[in-house]
């Protein structure tokens, strides 16, 4: 802050606290009244902690217009100025004059500009709207469009920073442009207040010439100064306000997007401006666009992207799986030359949890430059914006724990005919209550029979279901029966499915899970031959099979029973027992094969050699389950 001397307290009273357009308007008498014309001019040292901004070396003159300046011959002016803004409306009233100076001021090569009066009390949305849509052709070459903000319209200074706000981003988002901002200290700093548009080019006003002007608190420096009301132009009958830029022209054209290498002007979006929320369940996907116009000097090529800002290369939340990366959301395809457009073309994806986010992008040509750098053309990294508020879905689980091993792991390894028992457990994280017998669990690709299903599931395509109802908050169990019935390598992949509804993964109902989430892998092979063990003695005759034993010699090893002895039951025997050789299990149909079990001594029983031979026909056949 700086501490400067006022000449007198009158010249403060006029310059610091009124209207300087109201005051350039009302009439002698009452400015009088007022006591804005002092009677002694004598001065009068005053001191006030306020920020001085004096101009600099370079300076560009303008003038700012409506219709109170009547017709007006542009040619004439370009003699004199290098710059026109002209009046759109005062709030929703339009002015009259509005087209004819804004087709005028391009036809005369001034560089040109729109400016809106605000009026606090009205819609700004409206307001907007009525801006964005009488700047015809608006590009390259115009000024960024100005908010004239005088008045507050009885509104409060929260309410007139929340609807400055909503007219802001709605330009913005339309023309790819930061508003300059017009007001003066006199005004901003008790009827405003908010330091949110510091950032934003100011225009003061403040009519104290040869003095500087005082900056309202939310600035340190600013673009323009209108410095008088009462100048004289050429082309221009009467008093005209007279405006000066902080810079130089080649600077003024980089305001108005001219003549950077790197620059890109707003054409249009799917999605909507940011002063509306896009809505999105979590987990959504919503393809988007965005059409931008190449307004820089050099072409764009593969290196031009679609990029995160604020902070620029910000990692989104939105990645959609078409992006290029975190950071970048799409790319030029070929080449796209100065004064073309081009469309970028990208996927909101929603994150898992709800809230409202505000997404921020800008233009970067790769390992060369952003758009928004000093010297381009923009736009400003806080132009293209996007509200978007994610909200809890209907239906949606989350996994909490599943009993497979994942697919990171070792396939599960089964034959065909073995069965295996598992489960999924998942939160319902939505608002709407599970049924029993509704809610179910399904191989994907939806209705599809899985390779996998066996006689417990509920249907080919269906799984199972949980045992009762699930509210949200709740874990729900979902068990699973797998049953190997081909050789082979098996990844199967599960998704919910509420019955007659939707499916968990389909927004705007369902947040998930993706039908690609729940997933095993199972290798499946050949189901293993039997295993047979035959035994006999010396005078019987004996058979295999699945538990059979006995005869000279014995074969087994497959399901046909044994044929042997004279015992109905296959165990055959002398006196006593005889050692004869057993099969192993690759023994094939047909083949002979023999156990060897010791004879009993000479007197003794013969019982637990059958007993031995008995248990070994229990485990004839094995077959893994798990």
């Amino acid at each position: 802050m700086s501490t400067r001397p006022f000449a007198t307290k009158a010249l403060r009273a006029c310059t610091g606290m009124l209207n300087p357009r109201a005051l350039a308007a009302a009439p002698l008498a009452a400015l009088l009244l007022a006591g804005c014309i002092p009677a002694d001019d004598e001065p009068i040292q005053e001191t006030s902690e306020e920020l001085v901004v004096c101009p600099g070396p370079s300076l560009v003159y303008g003038v700012d217009v409506s219709y109170y300046q009547g017709t007006i011959n542009w040619n004439q002016v370009k003699t004199a100025k290098d710059f026109a803004i002209a009046r759109v409306s005062d709030g929703s009233y339009l002015d009259t004059k509005f087209d004819q100076n804004w087709s005028g001021m391009k036809a005369a090569g001034i560089i040109r500009g729109a400016y809106q009066f605000f009026e606090p009390g009205q819609d700004p949305t409206t307001q907007a709207n009525i801006m964005i849509s009488k700047m015809v052709g608006f590009g390259p070459g115009d000024l960024p469009p100005m908010l004239d903000m005088e008045v507050t319209g009885g509104q409060s200074p929260a309410t007139i920073t929340a609807k400055i706000h909503t007219w802001a981003n709605k330009i913005k988002s339309a023309t790819g442009r930061t508003p300059l901002i017009y007001t003066g200290k006199y005004f901003w700093d008790p009827s405003v207040q908010t330091t949110d548009f510091g950032s934003y080019p100011l225009v003061i006003a403040a009519y104290v010439k040869p003095s500087c002007p005082n900056t309202p608190n939310a600035w340190n420096k600013w673009a323009m100064w209108q410095y008088s009301s009462s100048g004289s132009v050429p082309g221009i009958s009467g008093n005209v306000d007279m405006d000066e830029f902080n810079g130089t022209l080649a600077d003024l054209k980089k305001l108005a997007g001219m003549n950077a290498d790197w620059g890109a002007g707003f054409v249009s979006q799917s999605f909507p401006y940011a002063s509306t929320p896009m809505v999105m369940t979590v987990n959504q996907n919503i393809k988007a666009n965005m059409v931008l116009q190449n307004v820089g000097k050099k072409t764009w090529t593969t290196a031009t992207k679609l990029a995160t800002t604020q902070p620029r290369d910000r990692a989104s939340v939105f990645v959609g799986a078409d992006w290029l990366s975190p950071s970048r959301l799409a790319a030029v395809k070929t080449t796209v030359a100065p004064g073309a457009k081009f469309q970028f073309n990208f996927t909101f994806h929603a994150p898992q949890k709800p809230g409202t986010y505000k997404e921020y992008f800008g233009v970067v040509q790769e390992g060369v430059a952003w758009f928004s750098a000093p010297g381009q053309g923009g736009p400003a990294d806080d132009v293209f914006e996007a509200q978007i508020k994610v909200i809890a879905a209907e239906f949606e689980g989350q996994l909490v724990k599943q009993s497979f091993p994942t697919l990171k792991d070792p396939a599960i390894q089964m034959e065909v005919g073995d069965t295996l028992d598992g489960y999924f457990d998942l939160k319902n994280v939505g608002t709407s209550t599970w049924k029993a017998g509704v809610t179910k669990l399904a191989p994907t690709p939806r209705d599809k029979p899985s390779a996998l299903g066996g006689a417990d599931w509920l249907s080919p395509t269906r799984v199972s279901t949980v045992a009762a109802d699930v509210a949200p908050g709740a874990v729900g169990h979902f068990p699973v029966k797998l049953t190997a019935t081909k050789v082979g390598a098996v990844k199967q992949t599960f998704g919910l499915v509420e019955e007659t509804v939707i499916w968990f993964q389909d927004a705007p109902k369902g947040g998930g899970p993706p039908d690609t989430l729940l997933a095993i892998q199972v290798q499946v092979g050949p189901q293993q031959p039997t295993t047979s063990v035959g035994a006999g003695g010396a005078g019987g005759a004996g058979a295999g099979g699945d538990s059979g034993y006995g005869g000279a010699i014995g074969a087994g090893g497959y399901p046909e029973p044994g044929v042997g002895g004279q015992s109905p039951s296959g165990v055959g025997g002398g006196d006593s027992g005889v050692t004869s050789t057993g099969t192993s299990s690759d023994t094939p149909p047909g083949a002979s094969a023999s156990c060897s079990i010791d004879t009993a001594p000479e007197g003794s029983s013969s019982v637990p050699a059958l007993i031995s031979l008995g248990l070994l026909g229990l485990v004839v056949r094995r077959r893994r389950t798990r």
